[in-house]
């Protein structure tokens, strides 16, 4: 008959069911922390040398991982300035535990499994990892949520502390949590407060100086988002591009009648490049809504963006709030940039008609023009 030593498996705590969320191309902290529960009994693992971490993605899609960095090898601790950087495959990992001896290292991460481009991330650890240290590596974690990852993914965390005396089963613990990526907005640049000032009926570009740009940092095209110029006076006017056929921003259903109306269904084309469709004309009361298709990069919606043209005949401040979404599903909304037309009002004549003046007498006009003096024929 054998007997071995009970040993007791590692503990995880604040991990378990635990949601995280971050910006595309941003990194999240991981799990919280990790114990041990120790009762004293031969067997049962100071360390955990010889033991694994493995980070491993069960559901949804995948993210890489990373760690605060310093000088050399892969850091973690009080003392690293938390440079978030991916874990290289190989690389030591040494953790900072507050102690005289600096960094330490703990362990080596896997040549394959090093949680990049969607494998698990594995670290084998040494006789330096003590519970304390494994805890601030786990701290110290993080995933870079790719681009274009916006639902949530699933993540298990399981560690095994090394204890060769014991059955498997009794020296691994395996807790999950989840992290959900945030996307950023798309940002739109000199832009918001422009105004300009209009003769009645006459066709000016919205976007004064046309320095108008778009940026978005996780999105290479706005497939199923939009571009939305919104009126917020109530006066009627018209919107048109400056374009025609396959030259410039045009609208039509095909680069050879393209011009600068815009009429719903319209194809919208910037030089020749159909990038969406009108959802909504832009016309008399109506908001302009352009659709984009997966043509439609940050550069040629800032292009349409710079080319919109407006005309009304209705005096007074034409106010606009215009926006941009990235995508069809789980977007992401830019900070409307505010935009105002100023209409002149149509000059109206007041001049009377013939009038009977005495000479060298004030003759008083009616309407607006006030007291004139006439003057005496030579």
């Amino acid at each position: 008959m054998t007997v071995l030593a009970v040993n007791d498996p590692p503990v995880i705590g604040g991990v378990r069911g635990r949601g995280q969320r971050g910006r595309r191309r941003r990194r999240v902290a991981a799990p919280e922390r990790v114990r041990r529960r120790h009762r004293h009994r031969p067997g049962a693992a100071a360390t955990t040398d010889g033991g694994t971490l493995r980070i491993a993605n069960t559901g949804g899609a995948n993210a890489q991982r990373g760690l605060g960095r310093r000088r050399r090898g892969e850091r973690a601790g009080p003392r690293s300035e938390r440079l978030l950087a991916g874990i290289g495959a190989g690389a030591t990992i040494e953790v900072d535990d507050g102690g005289v001896s600096g960094f330490v290292a703990i362990g080596t991460v896997d040549g394959t499994e090093a949680g990049q481009a969607g494998n698990d991330l594995v670290i084998t650890f040494n006789n330096q990892a003590t519970n304390a240290r494994v805890q601030i590596l786990l701290r110290a974690l993080s995933a870079d949520v790719s681009s274009g990852s916006h639902h949530p993914r699933t993540t298990e965390l399981t560690l095994n502390d090394g204890d060769a005396n014991t059955a498997p089963d009794d020296a691994v613990t395996t807790a999950t949590f989840s992290i959900t990526g945030t996307p950023n907005p798309p940002v739109i640049s000199n832009l918001d407060g422009d105004s300009v000032t209009a003769a009645t009926g006459a066709v000016v570009a919205i976007d004064q100086g046309a320095a108008a740009s778009v940026g978005d940092p996780d999105s290479a095209n706005f497939d199923g988002g939009n571009l939305t110029v919104a009126r917020t006076s109530g006066l009627a006017g018209d919107f048109s591009v400056s374009g025609s056929a396959g030259t410039g921003v045009s609208a039509g259903t095909t680069t050879g009648d393209a011009d600068g109306t815009i009429a719903a269904a319209d194809n919208i084309y910037v030089d020749g490049t159909d990038i969406g469709d009108v959802t909504t004309d832009g016309q008399g009361s109506n908001n302009l809504v352009i659709t984009f298709d997966a043509d439609a990069t940050a550069a040629r919606v800032a292009t349409v963006i710079q080319a919109l043209r407006y005309a009304s005949t209705a005096a007074g401040s034409h106010t606009f709030d215009l926006t941009v979404t990235d995508a069809g599903s789980n977007a992401a909304t830019s900070t409307a940039a505010g935009l105002t037309v100023a209409v002149d009002a149509v000059p109206v004549n007041t001049v009377p008609g013939a009038q009977t003046a005495t000479d060298g007498q004030a003759l008083a006009l009616p309407g607006d023009l006030g007291s004139r003096t006439p003057t005496a024929p030579a």
